[in-house]
C-alpha cells in the first residue's frame, strides 16, 4: 500500500502484483476501470477482472473516502485480452456497482 498527495487529499494505490525487471507493456494491453466500489479488495477485484483473461498486474487508485475519482488500471497479456475485458466486463456488476471498463 502506498500513499501519494493529490491536491491535499490522500490517495491510496495498491498492487496485487508488480512488474519486475525491465518490463514495458504497450498501452494497448491495458484497460481503465471506473466506478469502483468504495469497499473493493484486491482479491475480489483481481478475481472479477480475470473473468475476461489472465491479468498481469493492476493498480487501484482509491481516495480515502472513496469517490467517483477512484479508478484502476489493469494490464493483460495481449491487446486481444484487453479488448475481451472491455467487451465482457464493461457494465459488469462488482459489489453492487456497475463497473466502467474502457481503453485507457
Amino acid at each position: 500500500l502506498e500513499r501519494a498527495a493529490d491536491d491535499g487529499q490522500v490517495v491510496f494505490c495498491e498492487w496485487f502484483s508488480r512488474p519486475t525487471g525491465n518490463f514495458s507493456t504497450p498501452v494497448e494491453h491495458c484497460v481503465w476501470v471506473g466506478n469502483l466500489p468504495a469497499n473493493i479488495t484486491l482479491p475480489a477485484f483481481k478475481e472479477h477482472m480475470s473473468k475476461a483473461a489472465d491479468v498481469l498486474f493492476a493498480n487501484l487508485f482509491m481516495e480515502v473516502m472513496g469517490s467517483l475519482r477512484s479508478f484502476a488500471l489493469v494490464t493483460y497479456r495481449s491487446e486481444d485480452d484487453a479488448r475481451c475485458a472491455v467487451v465482457k466486463l464493461n457494465h459488469s456488476i462488482l459489489l453492487e456497482k456497475e463497473l466502467l471498463v474502457r481503453d485507457p
